[in-house]
């Protein structure tokens, strides 16, 4: 898929959560044929690790649900490349219930301030 962004993403860095198939993967081919370096995130090992052979993309195996870990993915990212341009946050999770039987236990709130600490943005 050819894209024409608005702005060059050659050099620039992105990070796929979800990245080890369907719409993670087909937007990480998407980032590297315009020129970003891309890192996937995903909890799936066997399609991440295969995606990241075959793509030539850097791949960490892990649960975006768990906070700590993501500061850490970023943190990490950030020390290897540099910065961080673009977050595609694609992971989700697969229901098999009828929408009616589904209960949230808890909803996370993300703090937009700390987003930015962590991508380097704000102090």
């Amino acid at each position: 898929m050819q894209y024409s962004p608005p702005t060059s993403l050659d050099g620039r860095v992105a990070v796929v959560t979800g990245g080890a198939r369907g719409i993670g993967f087909e937007t990480t081919k998407a980032f590297l044929e315009n020129g970003a370096k891309v890192v996937i995130v995903d909890i799936d090992m066997e399609n991440g690790h295969a995606t990241s052979k075959e793509l030539g993309v850097e791949f960490i195996h892990g649960d975006v649900t768990d906070a700590k870990f993501v500061a850490k993915v970023a943190t990490d990212v950030q020390e290897r490349y540099g910065r961080i341009d673009v977050a595609f946050n694609n992971a989700g999770i697969e229901c098999r219930r009828r929408a009616l039987d589904w209960r949230v236990p808890r909803i996370a709130a993300v703090d937009p301030d700390e987003i930015s600490k962590i991508a380097g943005r704000r102090k």
